[in-house]
């Protein structure tokens, strides 16, 4: 089994290095590889894919790639602005195993994905705020425990107030 994340190379990177020791295959998509190489040289069970979120193109390789390399996807792990909302449920739509857990990030814009597009798959949403009690943006550490969270208990999360 192996886990997509879309924007790891960020706020979702300590998520990322946590999910890689516990074991999992991790497929990290982003623009920019050299963001992984301290990963890469710890642990054989990352992979990576180019992909900018607002390509289509890049989708259809990444598909081809975990269909290349037989993964068996079973969660994808998402940071996406909302505007490219439709390329990724494209993507979601094409993907051979329509039972996955989805875990979307989002930010000060709480747009939701088109159920329609993704009504085999567990959407799980990963809202993210404000930390009033301290009067800050919350820290990658901070969303990467959400996320955890998140994944682990298949369930959305709702950290801070907007």
């Amino acid at each position: 089994m192996a886990i997509v994340i879309i924007g790891a190379s960020g706020m979702l990177m300590e998520a990322t290095e946590r999910l890689l020791e516990s074991g999992e295959e991790i497929i990290v998509c982003s623009r920019e590889i050299e963001k992984y190489d301290k990963l890469f040289r710890n642990f054989e069970n990352l992979h990576y894919s180019y992909l900018d979120f607002s390509n289509i193109n890049d989708y259809i390789n990444l598909l081809n790639f975990i269909e290349d390399e037989d993964f068996s996807v079973e969660s994808i792990i998402a940071w996406i602005h909302s505007p490219y909302y439709k390329l990724f449920e494209a993507f979601i739509s094409k993907m051979s195993n329509n039972k996955l857990d989805i875990f979307l990030c989002r930010g000060t814009v709480k747009k939701d994905l088109n159920n329609n597009s993704i009504c085999t798959t567990k959407l799980h949403y990963i809202d993210l705020g404000y930390n009033a009690k301290e009067n800050r943006w919350f820290n990658n550490k901070e969303i990467s425990q959400a996320v955890l969270e998140s994944y682990y208990r298949k369930q959305s999360i709702y950290l801070g107030v907007q």
